[in-house]
């Protein structure tokens, strides 16, 4: 019996490029940082066989065994800013599984919550020395610093492209190209998080990052913008 290949993620990246989505061109070059929006770290990590990934121009999406339904509401709105992030790339979606190039295995998900400390700046402490912006917290200190434990999650985004040689992700089928990209921040919610994800992997998709790199990208990027707005 066959058995399914796992998908690999290694290394990250910093380089940008220009992108084209459908007729609208998105400078990527531009700081990721564009804008007076709130800014989000993304850390990314792609690797890429040598030469094949942009060899590629039609893709399937598939979903990943650990996803929920494919046709769930949150599936379904991840899917479609998927597409317009690929559109980036000048890939485009394939009238069937069978006419595809690629098939594109979408993975995503949240981490339980994880317990963090945030240094307290003086100017955020109260007069009667509680913290103003977060008094459901315990004020405590470490290595000589006010600080207050936060709570916080992993939200990330993995796409796996798969050559398509007609066996749904088996041995036969090569992978070509894979991107995970990740925040760790506050929020639990994932689709808030998927433009910003999205527009921080689109340079690495069928690149080699060659190590993971923190990214940072704005709120009002074009890219994230677009992404949001759909195809």
């Amino acid at each position: 019996m066959k058995t399914r290949r796992k998908s690999k993620y290694d290394k990250e990246f910093n380089g940008l490029r220009l992108c084209h989505f459908g007729a609208c061109m998105i400078l990527l070059s531009v700081p990721f940082y564009f804008g007076c929006g709130t800014t989000h770290t993304v850390k990314v990590d792609a690797i890429s066989s040598p030469a094949t990934g942009n060899a590629f121009e039609s893709y399937t999406i598939v979903a990943s065994p650990s996803s929920e339904s494919s046709s769930s509401d949150s599936y379904l709105q991840i899917t479609q800013q998927v597409k317009t992030a690929l559109s980036g790339k000048g890939w485009y979606e394939a009238g069937s599984i069978n006419q595809a190039d690629l098939l594109i295995e979408l993975s995503y998900g949240v981490s339980r919550p994880q317990i963090d400390f945030k240094i307290i700046s003086p100017m955020e402490l109260s007069m009667t020395g509680k913290v103003s912006k977060s008094s459901s917290h315990r004020l405590v200190s470490r290595d000589g610093f006010p600080v207050v434990p936060v709570t916080k999650y992993e939200k990330f985004i993995t796409l796996t492209a798969w050559q398509n040689n007609g066996e749904y992700l088996y041995d036969e089928n090569p992978q070509i190209w894979n991107v995970r990209v990740k925040i760790h921040d506050e929020s639990n919610d994932l689709e808030e998080n998927t433009a910003i994800l999205l527009a921080a992997a689109i340079p690495y998709m069928g690149e080699d990052s060659g190590h993971i790199q923190e990214v940072k990208v704005s709120a009002n990027n074009p890219s994230v913008k677009f992404i949001s707005t759909g195809l």
